[in-house]
């Protein structure tokens, strides 16, 4: 089993495919797929969001 440092904890990394969140309050944890799933649509939306920030800056600054 590989190891990964982490602050001063060396913490056993057995799954490639998991997800791991480190929080104040619990630690180091692994989520679950539900919960990987609502952070991958929340990281999509921002970015969609920041495109067409961008596309709409684009074509304002294009019309000047």
């Amino acid at each position: 089993m590989r190891q990964v440092q982490i602050s001063d904890t060396s913490v056993p990394v057995c799954c490639p495919n998991q997800v791991a969140v480190m929080e104040r309050d619990t630690g180091l944890r692994i989520l679950t797929d539900e919960e990987v799933d609502v952070v991958v649509k929340e990281v999509e939306a921002e970015k969609e969001a920041a495109e067409a920030a961008k596309r709409g800056g684009a074509s304002a600054a294009g019309a000047r």
